[in-house]
Formats: structure tokens, C-alpha cells, sequence
């Protein structure tokens, strides 16, 4: 049912581009639940991608150049109580210390990006406004720092994916003023359980701040049966060093069934992969697709045998990707590492250790491929059975929306 409120919506690029695509789902229930929405992306690069006819995209006001003197004279007390704060709660006082001036010139940046941003907002004359960022990045600093300067008064809830919070994913190792805007957040919703308590451990967040609640993915059907000699395994993500792609050329050198495989997605490592993969023995194919716009992928899952889909990253909040496949019935591999068990489990595919010998791993998929055609398909409405109870989209937005952004 739709109510009245506006909904202002905070995301990377999305519409735009590529990338977000699990926001190709999300926006059509939030469409439905709102009178309007307002998407506020960081950049507007590329295409602009369907979305519904309530949904607007606004211009983003950051980034904008600003002079020292008057930053300094205007807001050099609220930027120096604002770090204090910050070098008070964080336990990476040095950080701070050591780096003032190259934190100082960030947060100058982000005052000003409030500044902006805090303006465009107030031509909202109502009371009617949900503040919803997708991300807890840049967006958030700024959300605060406009609130804090008093631009408006509306909560601000913010979604956490793994990359938003594990600080081993960063060069730089920790996340920018991460434990003022966490005092100041009002709502955090990590994607996963291991989110909640990587939060609560690592920056004794509270209960009543943050909570938990899935991507979900549409039913778009169940993958067909494989009834040829040679089995089909998938993989899908950026080639980036975190997702580990070298390491399913490993496996793949250790399984002596015809196999063919296809990768999606690209990215810097796409013509390292491209060549380990020409040390393959010849019983297995490959196939690099690059990137696929979410229809095709939908296509591609619904028409294309797929006998498992593999997952190796070292690092993951709770893969999309793994999601996705499974919601067609496709089994899984993933690592004992962050929130991959919650969705890689016994009735939904094969959990190695975080690192594990490709040798291994190679047999026990070997063991999978090889077994009699009626436990694949009973393992298979498993894993679909498991996906329709955790992942479905028709449940789990519904919930969101009730949940968290109905306040």
C-alpha cells in the first residue's frame, strides 16, 4: 500500500551505468510503497537504466570547490569539535593525530558537500521525508554533518554491505570518521549477521542501532537440468584480487571431467585470468563473457544448464551473486569467511575453509558432479526451498520497507 512520504535514496551511481544492479529490484517495492522517491546518486555516468515513473533522479550537489579562509572562518569550531569527537571515540587515535591535516582537508570537503546538499534538501516543506542511504560511504558522512548543522531533522538509516564496514578491504585500513557517524547514525542494516556483529564487536554498536536484513533476488524460474556429458560451472563477479578467480583455474586443474566454464563480469584482472586459464587441460572450456545487463543474466540463468556456481572470494558480506544463482536452484561453493556461510551451507552447496588446497576442493565438487542424476535434482529443490525461505524478494522487501523505512 502507498503512503504519502517521499523517500530520499542515496546510492553510488545508480540509475546510472552499471553496477547496483540488486537496486534493479529493490526500487520497484520501494516504488509501490511511496509516493514518491528521490534518488540521489554520487555520479552520473553512463545510461540512465528503467526504473518506475515515481522516481526521480536529482543531481548530486557534491564536490563542489570551496575557499579555505571562509571555510575555516564559518566552520573551523564545527570541524575541530566534530574531530575531537571522532579522536575521542576511535581507537585509531594516531591515525588522527599524525594525519591531521590530511583528515582536516577531508572533512572540509564533506562540510561543504553538507553545505550543498543541506540546501537542496530544505526545498522539502514537509514532514513527509525518509532518509535512506544504500551505502554506508561518503553519503553518510555528509547526511550527518547536514543534520548536525541543523538543515533538517529526519533519521537516517543506511544499509551495510561487506564492503562498507570490513576494514581489511581498505588500502588505507579503516573507514574515515566511522565512529562519530556511528554514533550519530540512526539505523545501520547490514546485509548479514556477520555485518551485525563485526559492528557491535569491532565498535561496541548497540542492539537497538543496528539490525539485519537480506538482498533479496525475484523469482525469475529454476535452471534447467544438464543432460549433456559435459557439466557447466559458473562464476560471477568483478576480477578483482579479493575475489580470487585464479583459484578456480587451481580447481579446475585438479577435476578430470569434461567440464565448461564461464565466468561473468569484468575488471583489471580479466587478461591476468584470461591467460592462467590457457593452462587448463583440454577437457575443460572456457567462456568470458565480460559484463551482462541484469536481463541477459536473467535469460542466461533460466535457459543455460548451470550444474554449480563457484565462489572463492577471501572476503564477502553476503554475495549477491551466490544469491542469485541460487534462487534458480543452483548449488554453490564459498569460503568459511565473513557472512558466506549464512547462505553456503550443507543444503545449499560446498563450504571450504577460507584457505583451502584447490586439490581438496577440486574432489569434492568431483564427488558432487559424479553423483546419480536424482540426488542432483532433490540437492537442487533444496537449495531453491532455502533461497524461497531467506532471499525471496516478495518477502523480503515487503519487510524492509515495513521494517525500517516506515517510521
Amino acid at each position: 500500500m502507498k503512503n504519502d512520504k517521499i523517500l530520499l535514496l542515496f546510492t553510488s551511481s545508480f540509475p546510472f551505468g552499471k553496477g547496483e544492479e540488486f537496486l534493479e529490484t529493490e526500487i520497484i517495492y520501494v516504488a509501490k510503497a511511496f509516493k514518491e522517491v528521490h534518488i540521489f546518486p554520487l555520479k552520473q555516468e553512463g545510461p540512465r537504466r528503467e526504473i518506475p515513473s515515481n522516481v526521480k533522479t536529482i543531481s548530486s550537489p557534491l564536490y563542489q570547490k570551496y575557499k579555505t579562509g571562509n571555510m575555516i572562518l564559518r566552520n573551523g569550531f564545527f570541524a575541530l569539535g566534530f574531530y575531537l569527537r571522532q579522536i575521542l571515540l576511535t581507537k585509531n587515535k594516531k591515525k588522527y593525530i599524525f594525519k591531521f591535516y590530511h583528515h582536516l582537508r577531508y572533512l572540509f570537503h564533506r562540510i561543504n558537500d553538507a553545505e550543498k546538499l543541506g540546501a537542496l534538501m530544505q526545498e522539502y516543506n514537509t514532514s513527509r521525508i525518509v532518509i535512506y542511504s544504500f551505502w554506508f560511504n561518503m553519503w553518510v558522512t555528509v547526511l550527518i554533518l547536514a543534520r548536525k548543522k541543523n538543515f533538517f531533522n529526519y533519521p537516517i538509516l543506511t544499509r551495510a554491505l561487506g564492503g562498507d564496514f570490513i576494514e581489511a578491504r581498505r588500502k588505507s585500513g579503516y573507514f574515515p570518521f566511522r565512529s562519530t557517524e556511528l554514533l550519530h547514525i540512526d539505523k545501520i542494516i547490514p546485509n548479514s549477521n556477520f555485518g551485525k556483529e563485526y559492528l557491535k564487536q569491532n565498535y561496541s554498536v548497540s542492539d537497538k542501532k543496528v539490525y539485519v536484513s537480506y538482498l533479496g533476488v525475484s523469482e525469475n524460474g529454476t535452471n534447467p537440468s544438464n543432460s549433456s556429458n559435459e557439466y557447466h560451472l559458473v562464476s560471477c563477479s568483478f576480477m578483482l584480487p579479493v575475489k580470487r578467480i585464479h583459484l578456480i583455474v587451481e580447481i579446475l586443474k585438479h577435476i578430470p571431467l569434461k567440464i565448461k566454464w564461464t565466468h561473468i563480469g569484468e575488471g583489471a584482472l580479466i587478461e591476468e585470468i584470461k591467460q592462467a586459464a590457457l593452462s587448463l587441460n583440454s577437457n575443460v572450456s572456457t567462456n568470458f563473457t565480460g559484463y551482462i545487463s541484469k536481463e541477459e543474466m536473467v535469460n542466461f540463468y533460466k535457459n543455460t544448464p548451470i550444474d554449480l556456481f563457484m565462489n572463492v572470494s577471501e572476503m564477502e558480506g553476503l554475495p549477491v551473486s551466490v544469491t542469485e544463482a541460487m534462487s534458480y536452484g543452483i548449488p554453490s561453493t564459498g569460503c568459511k569467511t565473513c557472512g558466506v556461510p549464512e547462505i553456503v551451507t550443507e543444503k545449499t552447496g560446498f563450504l571450504f575453509p577460507k584457505y583451502f588446497e584447490p586439490e581438496k576442493a577440486a574432489a569434492i565438487i568431483q564427488n558432487y558432479l559424479s553423483r546419480d542424476h536424482s540426488y542432483k535434482v532433490n540437492f537442487r529443490k533444496q537449495v531453491k526451498n532455502f533461497w524461497l525461505e531467506k532471499f525471496n524478494a516478495d518477502k523480503i522487501y515487503p519487510e524492509f520497507i515495513q521494517n525500517f523505512l516506515s517510521d
